[in-house]
């Protein structure tokens, strides 16, 4: 399992919406929320997959809504822009705990 995040300990959460025309159907991003902990971060099956939405939240980013996931943040963070260039994938390792 793999998440997109900036650090080891905050993630983020990807909010995307079902887009249609005349012929297609397609999902596209619409909001990211930042500074979340991992209950709250979008989990991705495979690589490629948290790849292609890394990709598009930078090819898209002045059409995405970025958020700070908590209130006092989001109050803090109006005005700045989220740097999208600071996002990772992070695989995800199974530990056993005794």
């Amino acid at each position: 399992m793999y998440v997109i995040g900036v650090s080891e300990c905050d993630f983020i959460n990807v909010k995307s919406k079902m887009m249609m025309n005349c012929t297609n159907f397609w999902d596209e991003i619409v909001k990211v929320e930042y500074e979340c902990d991992l209950k709250k971060a979008t989990f991705f099956q495979n690589y490629e997959s948290a790849v292609k939405t890394l990709n598009e939240i930078q090819e898209r980013k002045g059409k995405i809504r970025f958020q700070n996931e908590s209130i006092i943040g989001d109050i803090l963070d109006r005005g700045k822009e989220f740097d999208v260039g600071k996002l990772k994938v992070y695989r995800l390792v199974p530990q056993l705990c005794e």
